[in-house]
């Protein structure tokens, strides 16, 4: 049975407005909440908060965890960006994964992006690198998302991602494709949204494939989100590319380093 997440960002999201007094070039932050059903979904909890540097460059810092079903497993993610104008944002990213009460850590390194392909479409793109300790577990991830907003509430969206992995234990490939939607409650700062995704696994043993709903709350809050500044209020997306090799016991769990 998953972790009922959602009820703890519930009972977080009071105390994360005094986060609004910070003067430290504080924009805003994120909280979210998802749950995914199937054998292989992932619940998680994520913490996003964004931070100027410069008029044009920023920090994005990401701290959550996940559920794959096993041993759950905590993120902690810097994003360095620069955002030109507000119709792109450009960045470096690096983050670690550990597994709880696991001697296992998950290495991640790339580049991101996200533009604005006009008045009501976004395009995020990613790629990257990573390995996972112990062991020479080397992997390579990519990710393509496109956002249209239907309405000032209302968003649809569509992305595409895919992970190959090949060791000479184990070698697998995984492909996932989600469709969603979400809505804005109307006076505040609270998102709901629901996704389909269908994942293809396949490598060197039959692996079964898997659509799944997940469902997600977001909420958005911070002094620094203002009207007009177009994508610089848009955070990048969570970085946590082999959830599902974890969830699918695909990367054995190791306890010696």
């Amino acid at each position: 049975m998953k972790r009922c997440i959602l009820a703890a960002l519930l009972l977080a999201a009071p105390a994360s407005p005094s986060l609004a007094q910070s003067s430290l070039g504080y924009i805003g932050t994120s909280l979210t909440g998802a749950w995914g059903s199937g054998d292989y979904g992932v619940s998680s909890m994520d913490m996003q908060s964004d931070f100027a540097v410069t008029d044009v460059h920023g920090l994005q810092l990401d701290l959550g965890a996940s559920d794959p079903g096993t041993n759950w497993r905590g993120t902690l993610t810097a994003h360095l960006y620069m955002a030109p104008t507000t119709q792109a944002k450009y960045g470096l990213f690096a983050s670690v994964t550990d597994t709880n009460h696991e001697a296992q850590t998950d290495y991640a390194f790339g580049a991101e992006t996200i533009l604005a392909l006009g008045a009501r479409t976004e395009l995020e793109a990613r790629g990257g690198v990573g390995f996972v300790h112990p062991g020479s577990n080397d992997y390579i991830f990519g990710q393509l998302s496109a956002r249209y907003g239907l309405s000032d509430q209302t968003t649809l969206s569509a992305d595409l991602s895919a992970l190959d992995i090949e060791e000479q234990a184990y070698a697998a490939r995984v492909l996932r494709l989600g469709i969603g939607v979400e809505h804005q409650i109307a006076r505040s700062p609270v998102t709901l949204w629901a996704r389909v995704e269908s994942e293809r696994v396949s490598g060197d043993r039959d692996y079964p494939d898997e659509t799944r709903v997940v469902l997600g709350l977001t909420t958005r809050l911070g002094a620094g989100l203002r009207d007009g500044q177009g994508l610089r209020n848009r955070p990048f997306s969570v970085v946590r590319p082999t959830d599902p090799l974890f969830a699918r016991g695909i990367i054995p769990i190791s306890t010696t380093r």
